[in-house]
């Protein structure tokens, strides 16, 4: 989190408070890749040069450069489209994406547009849908659970972070569906041990929906999955220590 904000600051330096609705595409299919072709570029915070201007973008500018955009762009008031950009793509060692919050427009006589290429799609895929694009096959010791009763789990890993030894209620694990511990659990300074849970959409895809504190893991009765949870338990063994 850190690391995305200080990257916002740098593109695109103190923001004006603005306020506006940010819905998303509903999938990647519904993103575009997209390059500025332009220099000194103003970003406003809507589809028109009357909206504020909420910093620059440039090709000259490794850092305000490449974004992920809405696939649908909107007319202005005279009738040009603009596109709404809804992340950066860094590209240093590693590709890497990271959501723009809040989003800004470009014209688009700025910019050329392609759809997203698979390892494009994958990051963005985890940067709004925390959905991770893994073999199911290739991935032993998880640890396979269907709770008999609704569990309340932490919606973020922010709020499990804070939770001392109690989760925020504002997410719940459904009766009835299954669900996997995948991931390793991670520990923050004050020592609360977190658990990431995942639910599979296929084969090839996996979702994170939301953080199991270690006490409210220790207090929970995985019934006739035990077996599958304490087995993964037993691979990362240093958290519960």
């Amino acid at each position: 989190m850190r690391l995305l904000i200080l990257l916002f600051l740098l593109v695109f330096g103190s923001l004006p408070a603005v306020a506006a609705e940010y819905d998303i595409p509903s999938s990647t299919k519904d993103m575009l890749h997209l390059t500025v072709t332009a220099t000194n570029v103003r970003l406003r915070a809507g589809a028109g040069t009357e909206f504020d201007v909420l910093g620059m973008a440039s090709r000259d500018n490794e850092c305000a450069r490449l974004y992920v955009a809405d696939a649908t762009p909107r007319m202005d008031s005279t009738g040009r489209p603009w596109f709404r950009l809804i992340a950066q793509i860094e590209q240093q060692t590693e590709m890497a994406v990271f959501k723009l919050d809040p989003p800004c427009w470009i014209r688009s006589d700025f910019v050329k547009t392609r759809a997203l290429r698979e390892g494009e799609a994958m990051r963005a895929d985890s940067t709004f849908f925390r959905i991770l694009h893994i073999s199911f096959a290739n991935m032993p010791g998880v640890g396979r659970f269907t709770p008999a009763k609704d569990i309340p789990i932490c919606a973020t890993a922010h709020d499990c972070l804070f939770a001392e030894g109690a989760p925020l209620i504002n997410a719940k694990l459904p009766a009835g569906e299954t669900f996997y511990f995948w991931a390793m659990p991670f520990k923050a300074e004050s020592g609360t041990v977190c658990l990431p849970i995942h639910k599979k959409l296929d084969e090839k895809r996996i979702q994170e929906v939301g953080y199991m504190t270690r006490e409210v893991f220790d207090g929970c009765d995985f019934g006739k999955d035990g077996e599958s949870v304490m087995n993964w338990k037993k691979r990362n063994p240093s958290y519960w220590e």
